[in-house]
């Protein structure tokens, strides 16, 4: 089966000047895409396709869902949510081309795979740090990190070397 086939978009068959397709971007999406960031989901997308001027279109992408990351603190699944509305303009062209909000697609083909687009936008979503709520971490990682971290503390509390107080004089002064 391809999974990412549905995501393609044939925009010189439009039959009318806005149509709508929804696509369900789940676990098997997630797999194919295979990106390591996101494990799996569910996040549905709204995809409104507007012909615009001449040769370009205006696609509107409408994002909402669930999708499952690695905690950066306990390493364990948790689920982020995922809402979000993105613009991509499209355009015919000689080759293809990926320009920032602008796509150029071959003007004989003629057709835009999504699927991509997608992907980046669901990411985009994500957060820059990923931790689970407080309270919700793998207790036995949490009990590791709480020992070492202890470890840390008893370290920064014992004496220094002189020398080095010597030298970190140096850099007050410049």
């Amino acid at each position: 089966m391809d999974t990412l086939g549905i995501y393609r978009i044939d925009l010189k068959g439009l039959r009318s000047e806005v149509e709508t397709r929804r696509f369900v971007a789940d676990d098997d999406f997630f797999a194919v895409v295979g990106n390591t960031d996101i494990h799996a989901g569910n996040v549905v997308v709204d995809l409104t396709v507007r012909k615009a001027a001449g040769d370009t279109f205006l696609l509107t992408f409408v994002l909402r869902g669930t999708v499952t990351v690695t905690c950066d603190r306990c390493l364990e699944d948790m689920d982020c949510d995922i809402e979000a509305e993105r613009e991509l303009n499209v355009a015919f062209g000689d080759v293809y081309a990926d320009e920032g909000d602008w796509v150029k697609v071959p003007a004989d083909d003629g057709c835009l795979n999504v699927a991509w687009h997608v992907y980046e936008f669901i990411a985009l979503e994500l957060p820059l740090q990923r931790v689970h709520g407080d309270g919700e971490c793998d207790p036995e990682m949490m009990e590791i990190l709480g020992y070492h971290t202890a470890g840390a503390e008893e370290k920064s509390e014992a004496p220094t070397d002189p020398r080095w107080n010597e030298l970190k004089k140096i850099i007050d002064n410049n």
